[in-house]
């Protein structure tokens, strides 16, 4: 009726006022909104070798066909971040890899070199999603794994993932977080890799840039890029699976102090076609093992001696040669 009318109106004005201030509360507690690093339209923002990135179809895109990279370059945003939240979407073609680096810093202005912490995106399914140290410690946690990093070394606290296959020819959405010291990467919504890098050098800022990867021809790209800087560390929860595995790492490491290997990569810094370089290791023993284990690892390609002997090759990155000597 008519005299019903109006008291529909001020309860339906009520309910949006309702909503508008739950959505306020909301708002605050979850502080600034993600704001976008790309337009979609335009490199503005970014810098990067003209020849490999452009913009097509709303996406930033490496190609790397017809062009011979010496090394690998990036793609690298204006200003630096600290703790932040960073979303995007990634596909990748062709028969290499690529990534998102963050609290990373430029290495080489001239020729686009960044080196840090990198969100790799690999059809390996363990380097999906892994968090890779380009130029520095290579890969330090593979997908589903949380590991500690001390200046002592690196352990790994325990699981938080399951890794299966993954078509990284397809879209899908990356997370990373970075909160203090830790940080972690999710894969299309789930939590697959986290580190807590407690080094006196651990990074605490720095640049975010894409990445094209020598090698192979490869096709790499980036949409959705948007970010949300934390005011303090602590505005994002940390995933109950974290909590959990930090709280079980402290009580295991109350009642039994764990052991860990320090071990690190060594790279030459500046880097010649064909160059040979030679590094030795000169110790004794008091008196000979029952058992002596040699492991090695080498980018890419390696010949391993033992008293001028040689004992073993090493070819690949990816995985450590050991054996017993």
């Amino acid at each position: 009726t008519e005299a019903e009318c109006p008291v529909r109106l001020v309860n339906l004005m009520r309910a949006i006022l309702l909503v508008v201030w739950l959505a306020s509360i909301l708002t605050a507690q979850e502080g600034p909104a993600l704001r976008s690093l790309f337009d979609g339209r335009s490199l503005d923002g970014w810098r990067g070798n003209a020849s490999v990135w452009s913009v097509k179809d709303g996406a930033i895109v490496a190609s790397t066909h017809g062009v011979k990279l010496a090394a690998n370059t990036f793609l690298i945003h204006e200003g630096e971040f600290a703790d932040f939240e960073l979303r995007y979407k990634v596909l990748l073609e062709g028969n290499n890899n690529t990534g998102v680096q963050y609290r990373s810093r430029v290495a080489d202005a001239g020729s686009f070199r960044v080196v840090g912490y990198q969100c790799d995106w690999h059809p390996n399914p363990p380097y999906a999603a892994m968090l890779y140290d380009e130029g520095g410690g290579g890969i330090v946690a593979e997908r589903g794994r949380f590991v500690r990093w001390s200046d002592e070394g690196r352990a790994e606290v325990g699981r938080v993932a399951n890794v299966g296959a993954i078509d990284v020819a397809s879209w899908h959405e990356l997370r990373v977080v970075a909160r203090g010291d830790i940080v972690w990467h999710e894969l299309d919504g789930q939590v697959v890799t986290v580190l807590q890098d407690q080094r006196s050098s651990a990074p605490k800022r720095g640049v975010i840039a894409l990445q094209a990867h020598r090698g192979p021809g490869m096709k790499a790209s980036f949409r959705d890029i948007s970010i949300r800087e934390l005011s303090k560390p602590d505005e994002i929860a940390l995933p109950a699976a974290v909590t959990a595995l930090l709280r079980q790492a402290e009580q295991q490491q109350a009642a039994e102090p764990s052991v860990t290997t320090k071990a690190s990569w060594v790279w030459d810094a500046i880097a010649q076609a064909e160059e040979e370089l030679f590094f030795r290791r000169t110790f004794d023993v008091s008196v000979v093992p029952d058992k002596a284990q040699l492991s090695a690892i080498c980018d890419n390609h390696c010949r391993l001696f033992i008293n001028g002997k040689r004992v073993a090759n090493d070819d690949s990155w990816e995985s450590p040669t050991s054996l017993d000597v």
